[in-house]
């Protein structure tokens, strides 16, 4: 799934879901985590399938974005 999001604007990450943070514009990106006391980041998915995020923003794609085919 790719949210895009544009600025003032609130995303919520549901418990399980991992998230790669994208700024496909030419501003500067400024934002904040919110996060539980009890939030622990698990990346060792990303790790085993060496995988990365499910989309890529490529900047010679007309498109914009290209879906991870992992």
């Amino acid at each position: 799934m790719a949210v895009a999001a544009s600025a003032g604007e609130f995303v919520l990450i549901p418990p399980g879901y991992g998230h790669v943070s994208i700024n496909s514009g030419k501003e500067l990106l400024v934002m904040a985590n919110l996060v539980s006391t009890q939030f622990e980041s698990e990346y060792a998915l990303y790790e085993e399938m060496r995988s990365g995020g499910a989309f890529y923003a490529m900047e010679d794609n007309r498109n914009g974005w290209v879906r991870n085919p992992w």
